[in-house]
């Protein structure tokens, strides 16, 4: 299309290109630029002042599209010209290849060899015989694995609720011992208690004692001699210090064992929920140890069924492959002998046929020499007197006929049918040899007497190989 347009375009300028100037058609401009010449004689020139008007030329925008578009449409049908001519190559490959095989195929097809398909299916049976022996042992083993981890997994379960039992007596002699410390740490509120007890008991007797010291102050100034005992004097600021240092020891003393009971019972907790970790631990990996034989012992006995039925389809399709196998053998082998009896009487026939031809050639062929021999006695060129004689070289008899008067009325066809028919076997054997060995000069034939005719036969027939001197 894109070289379509550009000739068009060529064609239209050069038709507008004249020895004057451009002609362009009445859309633009309606005239010629030049002399106009009239059949009357020379005219004025005129110019058509359209002419000296700017031409408005412009260019379609279209035409760069189009052209890209057919530049792309090229493109495109020659790669699919390529890419068919890429399929039709190949398909000539391939078309080369297939008649190459049929070849082949043909010249193989002549030899029937049976392919021993037996071995092949007996050796695939065998082979997943022993895989399944071999799936059948893992299966044992992993049926011992199985129970063993069993075992332990029971083990650990004995464990793991012996330490829970541990646990719960820990947590008793946690809670009992928390009791002892709570009273323990109780205790200096109950001596704190009594001291206030005793406090309040020796309120009195301190007052007493301000009062007594406000009397001596009063009395200080008085002079009285006097003489007096004070060996009842009671020290209860000491007594009271003392009982406070004995609860505060036996309080101390306390809080000591009980924080130390106390941390031997966290370190016992500690080591014991380390412990208990550890066996949830190796109870998980047992679990999923036990998921994973599981899973795995499902798998075996997956593979196990899948094999089983495959073993069963294979038997089953070596079963139906080799009754077709021996079905086609037994067809095959039906069809030869169908062949070779076909082919003997096809022998036979062709036998006969052969024998009727042999017949046939040597009535042609007398007939022939019949009509030539009378032609040459009616020429002159034979006398009549000649005897009739038979030789036949390597022949399986020698023949001699002498025909004389008695021989008046013997039919030379039937002496010519006893003749083929004791010696066709031995002419077509030997009709080659003949052919050969024999000499131009010397012919080998037949001469028949008849009274009152004189018949010369000339190579009697080529396949029984009779000549005539």
């Amino acid at each position: 299309s894109l070289s379509l347009s550009l000739s068009l375009s060529l064609s239209v300028l050069s038709s507008c290109i004249t020895p004057f100037g451009f002609f362009f058609p009445t859309g633009f401009g309606g005239g010629r630029a030049g002399p106009v010449l009239s059949p009357g004689g020379i005219q004025q020139v005129t110019v058509n002042p359209n002419l000296l008007a700017p031409l408005n030329i412009e260019i379609d925008p279209e035409v760069q599209k189009v052209k890209v578009q057919e530049r792309e449409q090229i493109k495109t049908l020659n790669n699919k010209f390529a890419s068919f001519i890429d399929k039709v190559r190949f398909l000539e490959q391939q078309n080369k290849v297939l008649e190459t095989k049929w070849d082949l195929l043909q010249q193989q097809g002549t030899t029937i060899t049976k392919i021993p398909i037996d071995p092949l299916f007996e050796a695939y049976i065998n082979y997943l015989r022993r895989h399944l022996d071999s799936l059948v042992t893992d299966r044992g083993r992993l049926d011992g694995e199985l129970r063993h981890m069993q075992d332990l997994v029971e083990d650990f379960r004995k464990k793991f609720e012996e330490e829970i039992h541990r646990r719960t007596s820990a947590e008793n002699e946690f809670v009992v011992l928390k009791k002892v410390g709570n009273a323990s740490l109780s205790l200096p509120l109950l001596l704190f208690c009594s001291y206030l007890r005793i406090s309040g008991i020796l309120c009195p007797v301190l007052s007493y004692l301000q009062e007594l010291a406000q009397v001596q102050g009063q009395i200080k100034d008085t002079n009285v001699i006097l003489q007096m005992d004070n060996n009842r004097d009671l020290d209860l600021n000491s007594i009271i210090a003392e009982v406070k240092a004995q609860y505060e020891d036996i309080a101390n003393r306390s809080r000591a064992e009980a924080e130390a009971w106390y941390q031997k019972l966290q370190v016992t907790a500690t080591t014991h929920g380390e412990d208990l970790k550890v066996t949830r631990n190796e109870i998980s990996e047992v679990s999923r140890v036990i998921q994973r034989l599981k899973a795995e012992i499902d798998s075996v006995k997956k593979q196990i069924a899948g094999l089983q039925t495959a073993i069963a389809d294979v038997e089953q399709r070596g079963e139906l492959a080799l009754k077709d196998a021996r079905g086609k053998l037994a067809d095959l082998q039906n069809a030869l002998q169908t062949t070779k009896d076909e082919l003997a009487r096809l022998l036979r026939d062709y036998q006969e046929l052969m024998n009727v031809k042999l017949s046939l050639d040597i009535e042609i062929a007398t007939y022939r020499k019949l009509l030539e021999g009378e032609e040459c006695r009616m020429s002159g060129e034979y006398a009549d007197p000649v005897s009739i004689c038979k030789y036949l070289k390597d022949s399986p008899s020698f023949v001699r006929i002498r025909a004389g008067p008695k021989m008046k009325g013997v039919c030379i066809f039937d002496i010519l049918a006893r003749i083929a028919k004791k010696h066709t076997k031995y002419f077509s054997q030997n009709l080659k040899k003949f052919n050969s060995e024999m000499p131009p000069q010397c012919l080998w034939g037949v001469v028949v007497w008849v009274p009152h005719t004189s018949t010369f036969l000339y190579r009697l027939g080529s396949l029984v190989g009779l000549h005539f001197p």
